[in-house]
């Protein structure tokens, strides 16, 4: 608990997108968030995914209206991001495909 304490005290508090721009300013040291959200933010450095046994993944699902007027398009489009071209383009933005 001692170290919580320690830490505690040298913490700042910040919502949304700002502590990523306190961090890229060097008003803090060190930031956590989603890897895309810190890869387009210049004067950030990433240093990779926090341990497996710490980490929580964010999982992404599609859902179509049951009466979508343009369902077959939608349904295209679930495909096309299920299939190796969006794999290769969302890894470039650091995310994992299925």
């Amino acid at each position: 608990m001692a170290h919580a304490a320690s830490v505690a005290v040298m913490s700042t508090v910040a919502y949304r997108d700002a502590y990523l721009e306190l961090v890229a300013r060097g008003e803090a040291e060190i930031g956590f968030q989603q890897i895309p959200e810190i890869l387009p933010v210049k004067g950030i450095q990433y240093l990779g995914p926090l341990p497996d046994e710490i980490q929580y993944t964010t999982v992404f699902t599609a859902g179509i209206h049951a009466v979508a007027r343009q369902a077959e398009a939608a349904r295209a489009w679930v495909n096309y991001l299920k299939s190796p071209a969006a794999a290769a383009m969302f890894e470039q933005h650091g995310m994992e495909a299925a």
